[in-house]
């Protein structure tokens, strides 16, 4: 049996390690370092950040923190992680409690920005920011899977990384005719992956070089 994982990197037990299977989408730790250095220009030097990930114990949430410390800590080991805080559930009600909770314990000055892992997250503190009149130019928000630029394009998210959803089909696609044709030989597969046959999918940085592109309206259009 040939199965195709999209998305979701698998997790592979002993029982099913023998598994034929392949995977389409983005490496965790990628993702992770790819948002801390779309963050990193909006950052002045001893910035202080706080990072609000997935629920905790899930392999997407330790991969993309994973990655973001250890790009801050090759290139920019001046940023000061203040905080790390796990949601119980992806939920925006609960990104902004967890927000709001570092506004009372730092202050609205205490931190320069807040690094998210989903949207929902994302959505949660821009409704904090814009209750505190804080925006871009003067608190850095980057966030992972946006829906658009919205958000950027109103000036509240400094930058977010946006997932293609035509790209990934696509990819997805062409992997399982691959695996239906026997000849997955004939993939390009990414190494050094945390699973086997991993089919890269890379996502796009969204900041105000392509806020224009990635709007709603914009990808309505499309």
């Amino acid at each position: 049996m040939k199965v195709g994982f999209v998305n979701i990197v698998p997790q592979i037990s002993d029982s099913s390690k023998d598994l034929d299977f392949c995977y389409a989408g983005s490496s965790e730790e990628a993702i992770g370092a790819q948002l801390a250095e779309a963050m990193s220009p909006g950052l002045k030097d001893g910035a202080k950040i706080c990072v609000i990930c997935l629920p905790y114990g899930q392999d997407n949430a330790a991969g993309r923190l994973k990655g973001l410390q250890d790009w801050f800590a090759a290139n920019r080991p001046d940023v000061e992680i203040l905080e790390v805080n796990y949601v119980e559930r992806n939920e925006a009600t609960l990104a902004q409690s967890i927000f709001e909770d570092w506004i009372q314990k730092y202050g609205v000055d205490g931190f320069d920005g807040v690094a998210t892992q989903s949207s929902m997250q994302t959505q949660g503190i821009v409704e904090s920011m814009k209750a505190l009149g804080l925006n871009n130019t003067n608190f850095i928000l980057g966030g992972i899977s946006a829906s658009s630029s919205d958000w950027i394009k109103e000036g509240t998210e400094y930058c977010d990384l946006y997932q293609d959803p035509d790209l990934e089909a696509t990819t997805a696609l062409d992997m399982m005719r691959h695996m239906v044709d026997g000849t997955t030989n004939e993939l390009e597969f990414l190494d050094g992956a945390p699973t086997k046959n991993f089919v890269n999918v890379p996502m796009t940085t969204l900041n105000a070089d392509n806020v224009d592109e990635y709007t709603s309206d914009a990808l309505a259009a499309k």
